[in-house]
């Protein structure tokens, strides 16, 4: 995990490989904090994939920070 996130728009909407990369954790870990509900996703509608919003991926930073 990363200490300081770089500038990231709080409303964009980030895949989940940029958000990995973002966060320096691996895929699996995303995907298994993301299943335990530490970390919002979005389904885009007309294709259904998974996207985090700028604002969870900082909300989320923060909480495991706090740890």
């Amino acid at each position: 995990m990363v200490e300081t996130l770089k500038k990231i728009d709080p409303n964009g909407r980030y895949s989940p490989k940029q958000t990995w990369e973002i966060l320096g954790i691996s895929k699996s870990a995303l995907y298994e904090y993301d299943k335990n509900g530490f970390i919002k996703h979005e389904l885009l509608p007309h294709n259904g994939r998974r996207v985090y919003r700028g604002k969870n991926i900082t909300a989320f930073h923060e909480a495991i920070v706090k740890i």
